[in-house]
């Protein structure tokens, strides 16, 4: 038997997920200091290619809680400086005898043919505007919490920069698995039809279209090519903080937040903060998971 890795929320099957948030809801249940012999005596390399602080210090708190002994390569005086390639950066760690792997790249495909030839556990922790599994983890766990269970029928919408969002894929995917109708605000029409997601023009159809959930997203600027890529207007963001001013619908955003979007913060129904914390424990699940297995 191989490695188990997790590359992509598809790879997990319903059984998967249900265990990963019932380890998730135990951890949590019985505190920080209640697991840390479960992954005593291994040692996770972290390999973060891009910037990142909540899934960056969520992995290092999660492994250290679990009792493993956690190292982050220092990518600006490793190697990797020299030419190094990320494969053989990778296979390095493997031979110093790392129990596992979290990285992040902007290489999706780079990530999953190192998860191909890798004998220990790779868990991708954010691959360009492909992947981040461990979020939609994190979001559908949340939203379980929050809801006491069962998601099926409902509403989610996606706003800001759907397109250059490994998260929105992520999450967006595992939501419907999972039975919630996912709709996306979009004011370009050549989005429609190119997906089973549900597209909405403008801020009335969104409104009318009544979300329970509303997952707002930033501005991917550093994924930005050329001047043309379009921003959602400021009058947009006006309205729908007057909407969720007074509404009881759940918001939610997987962070850093847009400067037009922070209003959400101060709502009595903005779920970012508990997605946060919520990113640890289901980081401890997945890391029990792909290292140490469920009957181990």
């Amino acid at each position: 038997m191989g490695a188990c890795h997790l590359i992509q929320i598809s790879s997990l099957s319903l059984n998967d997920i249900e265990f990963l948030f019932k380890r998730a809801f135990e951890f949590k249940k019985k505190g920080k200091a209640s697991f840390s012999s479960l992954l005593q005596g291994r040692e996770l390399g972290i390999l973060f290619y891009e910037p990142s602080t909540r899934t960056k210090l969520s992995f290092e708190l999660a492994a250290t809680r679990l009792g493993a002994k956690v190292l982050s390569l220092d990518l600006a005086s490793s190697s990797l400086q020299k030419g190094e390639s990320f494969e053989e950066t990778a296979k390095t760690l493997e031979a110093l005898g790392f129990d596992g792997l979290v990285i992040r790249s902007q290489e999706h495909q780079v990530v999953k043919e190192i998860a191909h030839f890798m004998q220990i556990p790779v868990i991708n922790a954010g691959t360009g505007i492909q992947q981040h599994p461990t979020q939609a983890l994190l979001d559908a766990f949340t939203l379980q919490e929050v809801l006491s269970g069962n998601l099926k029928g409902l509403k989610v919408i996606f706003m800001g920069d759907f397109q250059h969002s490994r998260v929105f894929r992520s999450t967006a995917s595992l939501l419907d698995t999972l039975g919630c109708e996912v709709g996306v605000y979009s004011e370009k029409e050549r989005d429609r039809g190119k997906s089973k997601w549900r597209f909405l023009e403008n801020l009335e159809e969104v409104l009318a279209w009544s979300p329970d959930v509303f997952y707002l997203l930033r501005n991917q600027k550093e994924r930005w090519q050329g001047d043309k890529q379009e921003k959602m207007k400021n009058d947009c963001w006006i309205g729908l903080k007057e909407f969720l001013a007074g509404g009881d619908s759940w918001l939610m955003h997987p962070g850093p937040l847009d400067k037009d979007q922070r209003f959400i913060l101060d709502l009595p129904n903005c779920l970012v903060n508990q997605q946060v914390e919520n990113g640890v424990w289901i980081r401890m699940a997945v890391l029990e998971f792909c290292l140490r297995g469920r009957n181990e």
